[in-house]
Protein backbone atom coordinates (compact mmCIF):
# COMPACT_ATOMS: atom_id res chain seq x y z
CA UNK A 1 0.00 0.00 0.00
CA UNK A 2 1.08 3.62 -0.53
CA UNK A 3 -0.06 7.21 -0.17
CA UNK A 4 0.49 9.81 -2.85
CA UNK A 5 0.16 13.52 -3.32
CA UNK A 6 1.46 16.35 -5.41
CA UNK A 7 1.00 19.65 -7.15
CA UNK A 8 -0.47 20.10 -10.63
CA UNK A 9 0.05 22.79 -13.24
CA UNK A 10 -1.83 22.72 -16.57
CA UNK A 11 -1.90 25.06 -19.55
CA UNK A 12 -4.69 24.65 -22.12
CA UNK A 13 -5.67 26.63 -25.18
CA UNK A 14 -9.08 25.71 -26.59
CA UNK A 15 -9.46 26.24 -30.32
CA UNK A 16 -12.31 28.73 -29.85
CA UNK A 17 -10.29 31.04 -27.55
CA UNK A 18 -7.37 33.34 -28.31
CA UNK A 19 -5.94 33.06 -24.81
CA UNK A 20 -4.41 30.14 -22.91
CA UNK A 21 -5.83 29.06 -19.56
CA UNK A 22 -3.42 28.32 -16.70
CA UNK A 23 -4.57 25.99 -13.89
CA UNK A 24 -2.85 25.24 -10.58
CA UNK A 25 -3.91 22.65 -8.01
CA UNK A 26 -3.04 19.41 -6.31
CA UNK A 27 -4.01 15.80 -5.70
CA UNK A 28 -3.98 13.22 -2.89
CA UNK A 29 -4.70 9.52 -3.01
CA UNK A 30 -4.10 5.95 -1.91
CA UNK A 31 -2.98 2.91 -3.84
CA UNK A 32 -1.58 -0.59 -3.79
CA UNK A 33 1.08 -2.39 -5.80
CA UNK A 34 1.06 -6.11 -6.58
CA UNK A 35 4.23 -7.79 -7.79
CA UNK A 36 3.24 -9.92 -10.81
CA UNK A 37 6.81 -10.91 -11.65
CA UNK A 38 10.32 -10.51 -10.27
CA UNK A 39 10.63 -7.06 -11.91
CA UNK A 40 7.05 -6.09 -12.78
CA UNK A 41 4.52 -4.46 -10.45
CA UNK A 42 0.86 -3.72 -11.12
CA UNK A 43 -0.42 -0.54 -9.43
CA UNK A 44 -4.00 0.44 -8.63
CA UNK A 45 -4.81 3.80 -7.08
CA UNK A 46 -7.50 6.39 -6.66
CA UNK A 47 -6.93 10.14 -6.41
CA UNK A 48 -8.96 13.19 -5.64
CA UNK A 49 -7.84 16.35 -7.37
CA UNK A 50 -8.61 20.04 -7.33
CA UNK A 51 -7.49 22.87 -9.55
CA UNK A 52 -8.24 26.53 -10.00
CA UNK A 53 -7.97 28.80 -12.99
CA UNK A 54 -5.24 31.35 -12.27
CA UNK A 55 -5.98 33.78 -15.09
CA UNK A 56 -9.78 33.87 -15.13
CA UNK A 57 -10.94 36.95 -17.01
CA UNK A 58 -14.33 35.44 -17.89
CA UNK A 59 -16.74 35.66 -14.96
CA UNK A 60 -19.50 33.50 -16.48
CA UNK A 61 -18.35 30.20 -14.88
CA UNK A 62 -16.76 28.86 -11.71
CA UNK A 63 -12.98 28.63 -11.91
CA UNK A 64 -12.54 25.81 -9.32
CA UNK A 65 -12.72 22.18 -10.50
CA UNK A 66 -12.42 18.95 -8.54
CA UNK A 67 -13.01 15.26 -9.05
CA UNK A 68 -11.85 11.69 -8.49
CA UNK A 69 -9.84 9.45 -10.80
CA UNK A 70 -9.01 5.73 -10.71
CA UNK A 71 -5.69 4.67 -12.23
CA UNK A 72 -4.04 1.42 -13.29
CA UNK A 73 -0.35 1.22 -14.14
CA UNK A 74 2.80 -0.85 -14.27
CA UNK A 75 6.22 -0.38 -12.68
CA UNK A 76 9.22 -2.05 -14.28
CA UNK A 77 12.19 -2.48 -11.97
CA UNK A 78 15.39 -2.49 -14.02
CA UNK A 79 17.79 -2.91 -11.13
CA UNK A 80 17.87 -5.71 -8.58
CA UNK A 81 16.36 -4.95 -5.21
CA UNK A 82 18.46 -5.25 -2.08
CA UNK A 83 16.72 -7.76 0.14
CA UNK A 84 17.48 -8.95 3.64
CA UNK A 85 17.96 -12.71 3.85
Amino acid sequence: PYLLGGLNFNVTRPSDHEVSFVYAGGHVGVGVEFMVGSRLGLTLDTRTFFRGLTNNEEADYDDIEYGVTANVGFNIYLFRRHRNR
